[in-house]
């Protein structure tokens, strides 16, 4: 991330694959929360699930796609990492913002995520996309986050931009999900590769 500062049936077998890549299905989140995924799954987000000593964090966003997922492997054992989960509906999602290492905000909602939310030296990874009217563009919108990426940039240690932060990690991910499922189905071993 851009940071700124085997079924026996082949068809099923393609379709299991298939989910395994994307990573979107209840059957692959049960896969990963029971750890037996393909790699170490960073799954169609992009979001890293390495905490390396950072061992709070904040999830804004409860979607089957991020933040459910995202917390099932944080939690689990090798990362350890304590993980609140929060939403839009949250009465105050400062409260459990301000004492997180780490903020993923994916949430749907621009700027949802201010500097007063965080404390100096956090790392925010914004998943959020929104489209926000933008006369001035030939497409007649620009991209937001859900992070006030501008505010949070003079207090955090580190802030992923967007466009341009989870979406790049995100298509590499999944072409190395890919490759790890063509692996997997023809009995390659990965390592083998080099």
């Amino acid at each position: 991330i851009p940071l700124t500062g085997a079924g026996t049936d082949p068809a099923e077998g393609t379709v299991k694959i298939i989910f395994q890549i994307v990573g979107a299905t209840t059957v692959k989140l049960n896969h990963k929360a029971e750890g037996e995924c393909l790699r170490d799954f960073v799954g169609p987000l992009g979001v890293p699930t390495r905490t390396e000593g950072l061992k709070n964090v904040c999830i804004i966003g409860r979607s089957n796609f991020v933040g459910k997922p995202l917390a099932s492997l944080l939690v689990q054992r090798g990362r350890d990492a304590t993980v609140t989960v929060c939403n839009s509906k949250t009465v105050d999602n400062a409260l459990f913002t301000r004492n997180a290492d780490i903020i993923i905000v994916a949430v749907g909602h621009v700027g949802i995520l201010t500097p007063d939310m965080v404390k100096k030296g956090a790392v925010v990874i914004d998943v959020g996309i929104n489209r926000v009217p933008d006369s001035s563009k030939k497409s007649g919108y620009s991209l937001k986050g859900d992070a006030d990426y501008d505010g949070l940039s003079e207090v955090v240690s580190a802030i992923t931009p967007v466009p341009g932060g989870v979406g790049p990690m995100t298509i590499a991910m999944l072409m190395e999900n890919t490759l790890c499922a063509a692996c997997w189905r023809e009995g390659i071993s990965l390592e083998a590769l080099g």
